[in-house]
C-alpha cells in the first residue's frame, strides 16, 4: 500500500469514526458506556444527560457521579449484571434524579436495559446501557388509572 492509499485511508476512518460519534450523540435513546466491575462512566450522549440533568460523570464511577441511582439500587442491578453476564431489562422504573444533594428531586420513568458487553476472551469487561424516558407516557397512564378508579367509585 502507497502512503496515498494509507493517507486515504486514515481520512476514510476518520471521516467514519466521526459520523459515528455524531449518530451516538444525537440518538433519541440514551446510551452510556461503562466499564470495569466498578461501572466507571467511559461514554455518554446528550439525551443520557438530560435524563440525569447535566451532571458531569465522565470518568467517574455510577456509584461516585450518580448517588441518587445508587441509593435506589440501580448499582446494585449493575453488579448483578457484570457478575452474572445476564442483561437487565426494566419497563416504567421509577428513578427520582436529585442533580444536587438537598436540591429538588426529579421524577423519572425510564425503560431500559443493562446489557453486559465482552472483550475478546469472553469476559465481561464493562456494561452498555440503552433506553427511553417515558416519564410523560407513564405519569399519563397513572393519571388514567386515577380518573379510571374515581369514575368507578361514583357509579358503585
Amino acid at each position: 500500500m502507497s502512503r496515498e492509499q494509507l493517507e486515504a485511508e486514515v481520512r476514510n476512518l476518520r471521516a467514519q469514526s466521526a459520523s459515528l460519534a455524531q449518530m451516538f450523540e444525537q440518538a433519541p435513546s440514551f446510551i452510556a458506556l461503562l466499564t470495569g466491575p466498578e461501572h466507571r462512566f467511559a461514554l455518554t450522549n446528550a439525551a443520557y444527560q438530560r435524563a440525569i440533568d447535566h451532571r458531569d460523570v465522565g470518568g467517574c464511577t455510577v456509584a461516585e457521579a450518580l448517588p441518587d441511582a445508587a441509593a435506589q439500587g440501580y448499582v446494585d442491578l449493575l453488579d448483578d449484571v457484570f457478575r452474572s453476564g445476564k442483561a437487565h431489562r426494566a419497563t416504567g422504573a421509577r428513578y427520582a434524579v436529585q442533580a444536587v444533594p438537598g436540591g429538588p428531586i426529579n421524577e423519572r420513568y425510564l425503560d431500559f436495559i443493562y446489557q453486559p458487553i465482552t472483550d475478546a476472551y469472553g469476559g465481561i469487561s464493562g456494561i452498555f446501557v440503552e433506553g427511553h424516558d417515558v416519564t410523560e407516557r407513564t405519569l399519563a397512564e397513572i393519571a388514567l388509572r386515577e380518573n379510571e378508579a374515581r369514575y368507578r367509585t361514583l357509579f358503585e
